[in-house]
């Protein structure tokens, strides 16, 4: 190394001066004698950081690979509270009074990249792990020798290859009921402090450092209405959406549901200046977890309730929860409640699945699903045929509904797919349509692998033409003669696959 050269942590050198490497600028005297001398430099002492993704996911990343310590439990605590209670001069230990210690685990966001660019390992690829967040790819997915790295890219949960790259732990915050009043994410303007002992994870003998670190989540917004909600018809009430999980503020504050300006059957009100702290009205509508959600009872009055409406709420109704401001004023456009004429005939069905039944799960994991508009269609669409469902927002939770079960699951939705989620749960599907349950697919290139892997189906892509589609590639004479009679837009449903067995003797 040259002088001034910073010296690696960890490591042994030999210094020697040799006895004629310094000289009088009198008499040319040799001024020192000769010398050596070995020392080391000591071990760092791996440091763990937190980092807060998504409101929700509380990541914990050491500077080093290490393995954890076996005796301090692997575990660091938290301390959380609201922002508006921290002051930088106060110590936070004073003012976070809510306290509890998170076990240590590895992140399930991590996957196996190649070096350079980045590209997602998938298949049945062989890994060589080097234990520290490196590795090479020894047989399969035609790359071996691949130098290979373990990243964060929580996009690949079902299509890539979990990894642990020694280092980095992951909690969900959500995981604790009533922790995320929307399920999704902690509540705004909070302050939270994690604590990680001295000694918790350990390099070559050396204990990690003691650590505290302070992490906040997004800042309040009043919360205003969403374009989305739901007429549960045989219940009599409206299922509406905030954009934060909300609480009302004053309660005598009203609201009102009314048929749009533009509807054909002019403007009248359905609920007229009804006050947010009536009875009728029900935040948090499944539940404390759930604040972001609430439902409006509208009696029999649920029978007027389609096409164009109208929602608005008064300025100063409700607040985010644990935030400070008041809403503004908050009004939006519901057109996708209930066709009136759908309200006037039979209504439309899925084959075989009765209307208004209970307990249909559609798989909606958002790191699996392909968002856009065959997403916005197919909800759209199962709406309009009122059909009572779930959304299973985890690739877990559906699997789970699938295994409970025709009874408690009679009929299984699956969107159009970006990543392939059933590796595995092969048995969990098939079995689930064995024993009576309806499945039903919707189109996509990966979909129609779930028909090929599970159920041994070969399906080949087909184009949908719809209207829509032709109008963007053009129409020859005989197609433009007739397109006028077409309807100007197939319902996504037209596309599902519906799943059935061919009888089978034993």
């Amino acid at each position: 190394f040259k002088p001034g050269q910073e010296l690696t942590a960890g490591c042994c050198y030999r210094f020697s001066i040799a006895q004629d490497a310094i000289q009088s600028c009198n008499n040319g005297a040799y001024l020192c004698e000769k010398v050596e001398t070995n020392f080391c430099t000591s071990q760092p002492r791996p440091t763990p950081k937190s980092n807060l993704v998504d409101d929700r996911w509380l990541r914990t990343i050491f500077d080093m690979p290490i393995k954890l310590n076996e005796s301090s439990k692997h575990s660091f605590r938290l301390q959380a509270g609201p922002a508006s209670q921290f002051d930088e001069e106060e110590s936070l230990a004073d003012l976070l009074k809510v306290a509890a210690w998170f076990h240590l685990d590895p992140s399930s966001n991590m996957f196996w990249v190649q070096d350079g660019d980045e590209t997602l390992i998938t298949g049945n690829a062989q890994i060589q792990d080097n234990k520290d967040g490196t590795g090479s790819v020894s047989t399969g997915a035609g790359l071996p020798g691949t130098k290979i790295y373990c990243a964060y890219r929580p996009e690949a949960r079902g299509s890539g290859i979990p990894c642990f790259d020694h280092r980095s732990f992951e909690t969900d915050m959500c995981s604790i009921i009533g922790n995320c009043p929307d399920k999704k994410r902690l509540p705004c303007e909070m302050v939270m402090e994690a604590y990680y002992p001295p000694g918790l994870a350990l390099k070559e003998g050396m204990g990690s450092a003691q650590v505290r670190d302070v992490q906040r989540t997004r800042k309040c917004r009043p919360p205003h209405l969403l374009e989305k909600a739901v007429l549960e018809v045989e219940n009599e009430r409206l299922l509406f959406k905030w954009s934060e999980a909300a609480e009302v503020a004053n309660p005598l504050a009203r609201l009102w549901l009314c048929k749009s300006a533009s509807s054909n059957s002019g403007r009248f009100c359905i609920v007229h200046a009804l006050p947010v702290g009536d009875p009728s009205v029900s935040p948090c509508a499944g539940g404390s977890a759930s604040c972001d959600e609430w439902a409006l009872d509208l009696g029999k009055a649920a029978s007027q309730a389609c096409g164009q409406l109208e929602l608005r709420v008064e300025k100063g109704a409700v607040r985010a929860v644990g935030g400070e401001d008041d809403s503004e004023e908050s009004r939006v456009d519901l057109s996708n409640i209930r066709s009136c004429l759908a309200s006037q005939v039979q209504i439309q069905e899925l084959p075989g699945v009765t209307a208004g039944s209970v307990g249909c799960a559609v798989m909606y994991d958002s790191g699996l699903v392909e968002h856009g508009a065959a997403e916005d269609n197919l909800m759209k669409d199962i709406h309009d045929v009122h059909l009572s469902f779930s959304l299973s927002t985890t690739k877990a939770a559906f699997l789970q509904r699938l295994l409970d079960g025709p009874a408690k699951t009679p009929c299984a939705i699956i969107p159009k797919l970006a990543h392939r989620f059933w590796n595995g749960h092969e048995a969990t599907l098939f079995e689930y349509v064995l024993n009576g349950g309806q499945l039903y697919i919707a189109g996509g290139r990966i979909n129609r692998d779930i028909l090929r892997d599970v159920f041994g189906l070969a399906v080949q892509e087909g184009s949908a033409g719809n209207v829509q589609q032709l109008n963007q590639q053009g129409f020859d004479n005989e197609e433009a003669r007739c397109a006028q009679h077409w309807l100007k837009e197939l319902p996504v449903l037209t596309n599902l696959e519906s799943v059935r067995l061919a009888p089978m003797a034993a």
